[in-house]
């Protein structure tokens, strides 16, 4: 019914990804396709829908941005009525880097947590935050792998996939140590010297992350 559309992906990235999907001789071409990204260049945006997206979602992603933009998107094609106007307000549109909106980026940003409860409900959240947990652990042993077997590319590839991981769920810090690697590092020379950080501020997540657990179980 609709495509939600990661734009930077290795092998095919999602422009591609879309152009292909649009070139398909079948009716499977026309399906919306909605844009996931924290790319806020104007001109890579005006790129996207020059592929054939019907609409870009900023990540981290508002879930309730997502869902009313799932839903104009299914009403244009016929699938559902929309309760929603047929183009969002463009004044309410923002293009700022929902990642980085404190001078020092938390640890763990419970509210960024809270919002993710009330939008798809705790019961669904809880096996979400131990995977979370898992791949957070996981992409950052990877990026050490990647460094010591001096392979830059992968290593940005893998700080991409940790900053969009961290900043959905909160992990603030985390995701701005990713995001430097990803886009500030010229050389695996500049990546080096961050890795104890990461690893320090991975540990000090993991850890806050048991303490929000532990104050919403004593909640309930």
């Amino acid at each position: 019914d609709i495509v939600l559309m990661d734009m930077q992906m290795p092998v095919m990235d999602g422009p591609q990804a879309t152009r292909e999907i649009r070139k398909l001789n079948s009716d499977r071409a026309r399906v919306p396709i909605i844009a996931l990204t924290a790319d806020i260049i104007a001109t890579h945006r005006a790129d996207y829908f020059a592929s054939g997206v019907n609409a870009i979602v900023g990540k981290p992603v508002d879930w309730t941005e997502l869902s009313d933009e799932m839903e104009r998107q299914l009403a244009k094609a016929g699938g559902v009525k929309s309760r929603l106007p047929a183009e969002p307000d463009q004044a309410k549109i923002s293009v700022v880097d929902k990642s980085a909106d404190t001078p020092e980026a938390a640890i763990l940003d419970e509210l960024a947590l809270e919002a993710l409860a009330d939008a798809i409900g705790r019961d669904v959240l809880a096996p979400m935050l131990t995977t979370f947990s898992t791949n957070m652990h996981t992409y950052r042993q990877d990026l050490a792998i990647a460094v010591k077997a001096d392979d830059f590319k992968q290593a940005k590839r893998t700080a991409h996939a940790l900053k969009g991981l961290c900043a959905q769920f909160g992990a603030r810090r985390t995701s701005e140590l990713a995001k430097f690697i990803e886009m500030e590092a010229g050389s695996l020379a500049d990546v080096v010297p961050i890795l104890p950080d990461l690893t320090q501020t991975v540990d000090a997540t993991e850890k806050a992350l048991t303490a929000y657990r532990a104050k919403v179980a004593k909640k309930q």
